[in-house]
């Protein structure tokens, strides 16, 4: 995925998933921290915006054998969701 196309805007949109559980986490994240990562997480959140749904989920639900290439973007919304009572009480 290139970033150099990949917005704030397609972030949020491509948030948006099929799983409501995955939008209450993934939806706030990008409208909040987006503009604020390092290229190479903006890059990383994108590749794993192509994961399938049910990945993703156990990957931030469970921590479930988190690939290496996401774990520093997976590790970024985990702290962004338990920062966030409302976000952290839909776990």
């Amino acid at each position: 995925m290139s970033t150099s196309t990949f917005s704030r805007n397609q972030a949020i949109w491509r948030s948006r998933r099929g799983l409501l559980e995955l939008d209450l986490y993934l939806t706030p994240f990008a409208e909040a921290c987006f503009d604020g990562l390092s290229f190479d997480l903006k890059q990383q959140y994108g590749e794993l915006l192509e994961c399938e749904d049910p990945e993703i989920l156990a990957w931030l639900k469970a921590g479930a054998d988190v690939p290496s290439e996401y774990a520093a973007i997976v590790a970024k919304i985990i702290e962004f969701v338990r920062s966030r009572p409302s976000l952290h009480s839909a776990e």
